[in-house]
């Protein structure tokens, strides 16, 4: 084929430099596969412009391009699991970690659209998360936007719950699967388990898991069901149907109406009146006494 002088025909060629004068200087033509044309090496053959970037025979679709070394020449590929970028912009981690170049008190966030404000913050020198605000001086800091509310959910058949715990010991605050009532408990089954029980309908339970009365005390293997009150001075101003035991009379007194209440063993006061009572022991009088008490405010001894 004849071809003009200083002109070489050149067959089934991909890559081409063209030397310029006798020195080293030179232009880099790169074979573009897509379009099936020679392009000068400044526009797109990257490398520094030399044109000269190989990497891996095959790759995933849509992967992102990695260098190997720092020459900005070799592009490497992936053992498995690449991270891609979609057509619609999304990135996608098939597996692995993200982590900061260096650890910080705010070495990751995550920003709204506009960059104004940091959405979720993460210090991974002390290992605290922040939602919508900075972590600081908590493991887990959260501040709502509309209502500080924090969302803790399973499915309907199970228990959904809080566990805090040091050294010594735990604590589950949450709800219960059996009937959607609050428990607090040391055991994972907030049900049977429970201390404390407060059902939808406001019952109160304290060592009972199924409370029946606003306040529902239970009998447990190390407690019997009772109420301690401490002995205080009397309320500045009472409210009919407070209890307490004064200090002045030594004495457990209920409030009711202008005259205070007072029993205790063996003697009941009403009204500063003093009666004899029969001879029981001090748990049996105090538990008639108030059996006698409730009795006469629901008008059944009147």
């Amino acid at each position: 084929m004849l071809t003009p002088k200083g002109i070489k025909y050149i067959s089934n060629a991909r890559d081409v430099n063209f030397p310029k004068n006798a020195g080293n200087d030179g232009l880099a033509m790169v074979y573009d596969h897509a379009t099936g044309k020679f392009i000068p090496g400044s526009s797109g053959g990257g490398g520094g412009g030399s044109g000269d970037v190989s990497g891996p025979s095959s790759s995933a679709d849509n992967a992102i391009v990695r260098f190997d070394g720092v020459t900005g020449k070799v592009v490497q590929g992936y053992t498995s699991n690449a991270p891609t970028i979609a057509d619609d912009g999304e990135l996608i981690l098939a597996s692995g970690s993200i982590r900061p170049l260096v650890d910080g008190l705010n070495s990751l966030k995550v920003q709204n659209a506009s960059g104004s404000s940091n959405v979720l913050t993460i210090d991974t020198t002390n290992k605290r998360v922040g939602i919508n605000t900075d972590p600081g001086d908590f493991a887990l800091n959260v501040v709502g936007s509309t209502f500080d509310i924090v969302r803790f959910r399973r499915s309907n058949s199970n228990n959904a719950a809080i566990r805090f715990e040091n050294g010594a010991g735990e604590f589950y605050f949450g709800v219960t699967k059996t009937d959607a009532d609050f428990a607090v408990s040391t055991s994972t089954s907030l049900h049977s388990g429970s201390l404390l029980k407060v059902t939808r309908a406001g019952q109160v339970g304290i060592n009972e898991q199924s409370p029946t009365a606003l306040l529902h005390l239970g009998i447990g293997s190390v407690a019997r069901a009772q109420l301690r009150f401490d002995v205080s001075s009397n309320p500045t101003s009472g409210n009919d149907g407070d209890v307490w035991y004064s200090s002045a009379s030594s004495r457990l007194t209920f409030k009711r109406g202008s005259t205070d209440e007072l029993f205790a063993t063996g003697v009941q006061q009403t009204g500063g009146a003093a009666t004899a009572a029969a001879s029981y022991t001090s748990n049996e009088q105090t538990m008639l006494q108030a059996v006698y008490d409730a009795a006469r405010e629901f008008g059944l001894l009147d």
